[in-house]
């Protein structure tokens, strides 16, 4: 793929230098580099870009975006911007031949229950016309899984993503995006049809800085890059909030009773699936003919609270694109486990095993009264906090622990560079005088191998071990390591070890 220098930069900003330069690629890592390249020089987290502009144009790289006030080397076609990111998301667009307006993209944000939510609208998409998808876990074209370096990827690699989707007969794709990434305008330039909302709970605040901002931020999902209709689960304040701001057609949806377009009720619940029954009320003009005033039986075979939540919403979502029911409602039936969201492990074991991604209080919260509903012995929880993340989520995920268990576990989750120890104290903070008030067991076991062996030998018969915080994730980050790890691996070892090979 070759474009004209001038047609990818047009308005950006100031140019420099020669102006007939060709370009052949995207690189932000000066590392990646190759001959007829743009290179993105942009300041970051850890190192700053400009530093790397001798590495990239000895690399080959063709032309340079550079921001504002920062010096350059004389003699290439450079672009200085106020704004490197929003450059790099618009100049990606015009690059790869502006896919967002090729495809259907449905955005999913919200603090928990993004990757299950996605993942059921591709499959309700999906029964309709081929549909990729860019998440946490990986980015899926066709039938192929491929990693991602970031939850929502860097500009570039999501508008070569949806180019390839494009190339390969797609009609749609849906996205995860992330507060960061909007705030980091990775998704700027994007054109979604369609957008959904699932909550808003503390989490990113090291990032963020305040709930305010961060709600903000999703915000600007829906009231800049939003083309289409949108769905809101509206059972908390936040979700209210954006159902009354939001100035596109907006289908409400709840779990909890509250006043909304579509609603879940008469929910049951085991540790295998879900059921319940979707109530369509009056819907905003032009949504849902095909939905409104009726009532559709739901069965998910996926287990947890939160996969009703998920499974309204994507129905909701479903609603406001007005597809068939009876399809949406037939894909969501023979759903598929997501990689590490309310994960059963199962050996042969007489208790049930879950591995599941909750790292926020609302997420711990979600997990753990849902499994603590549909067991009937007793709940034991192994759990930790991020290092390097928001430090006051950590004793309110304690007391989440402590709320609902008969045994909580602190121990490591990815502790970075912080002391490890030190981060289960502020946990263990939060859980201790709960767990005496309700004679709870409390432990703090810094290796998180032996955590989680410590919970499989304190289970009996009917009873629930719930491992948290990592989910589908493969590997540990301590100081600068990173190591193999992968609950679910780990899990199915010791219960080998245990006996248990069924």
């Amino acid at each position: 793929m070759e474009k004209p220098w001038r047609s990818l930069v047009e308005g950006l900003g100031e140019l420099h230098g020669p102006e007939d330069a060709v370009i052949t690629g995207l690189s932000y890592d000066s590392r990646r580099v190759e001959r007829g390249h743009l290179f993105f020089a942009l300041p970051g987290k850890k190192t700053d870009g400009h530093r790397f502009i001798p590495e990239a144009l000895g690399r080959g790289a063709a032309a340079l975006v550079v921001e504002e006030g920062r010096p350059f080397p004389e003699g290439v076609p450079v672009l200085t911007t106020p704004h490197g990111r929003k450059a790099m998301a618009v100049i990606a667009h015009r690059f790869y031949d502006r896919p967002s307006e090729k495809l259907l993209v449905v955005g999913v944000t919200g603090t928990n229950g993004k990757t299950t939510t996605t993942h059921m609208i591709r499959a309700i998409l999906g029964t309709q016309m081929k549909v990729g998808l860019l998440g946490t876990l990986y980015g899926i074209i066709g039938e192929e899984k491929r990693p991602l370096p970031h939850t929502t990827p860097e500009a570039p690699d999501i508008q070569r993503f949806l180019w390839e989707m494009v190339q390969t007969g797609h009609g749609a794709c849906v996205m995860e995006a992330s507060s960061e990434g909007i705030a980091q305008e990775r998704v700027t330039a994007l054109r979604f049809g369609a957008a959904a909302f699932t909550n808003l709970s503390q989490d990113h605040l090291n990032f963020h800085g305040t709930m305010e901002n961060y709600f903000q931020a999703k915000a600007r999902l829906f009231h800049e890059m939003l083309e289409g209709p949108c769905a809101i689960m509206v059972d908390d304040p936040w979700g209210e909030r954006l159902a009354r701001e939001v100035t596109r057609p907006a289908i409400t949806a709840s779990i909890l009773g509250k006043k909304a377009h579509v609603r879940a009720l008469e929910i049951q619940e085991t540790m295998e699936e879900v059921a319940f029954t979707l109530e369509v009320g009056g819907l905003p003009e032009g949504l849902g003919d095909l939905w409104a005033g009726r009532r559709f039986s739901v069965r998910i075979p996926l287990g947890g609270s939160f996969t009703v939540a998920n499974g309204t919403l994507a129905l909701a979502v479903a609603a406001a694109l007005n597809l068939p029911p009876e399809k949406a409602l037939g894909a969501l039936s023979t759903m598929e486990p997501v990689p590490g969201r309310w994960e059963l492990i199962r050996k042969g074991q007489p208790f049930s095993v879950v591995v599941d991604y909750a790292h926020t209080p609302a997420g711990l919260e979600a997990l753990l009264s849902a499994a603590r509903r549909v067991l009937s012995g007793r709940l034991i929880c192994v759990f930790g906090a991020g290092g390097d993340r928001d430090r006051e989520k950590r004793p309110l995920m304690g007391r989440e622990a402590a709320r609902f268990c008969d045994a909580v576990i602190i121990t490591s989750d990815n502790p970075r560079s912080e002391d490890p120890l030190a981060i289960i104290e502020e946990v263990a903070k939060g859980a201790e005088e709960l767990a005496r008030e309700r004679g709870a067991a409390l432990y703090k076991e810094v290796d998180r191998k032996k955590a989680i062996a410590l919970a499989l030998q304190l289970a009996g018969p009917g009873d629930g071990v719930v491992v948290a915080g990592k989910g589908h994730e493969t590997t540990q980050t301590i100081g600068d390591r990173v190591i193999p790890f992968d609950d679910r691996q780990v899990v199915r070892s010791l219960l080998e070890e245990m006996g248990y090979r069924g």
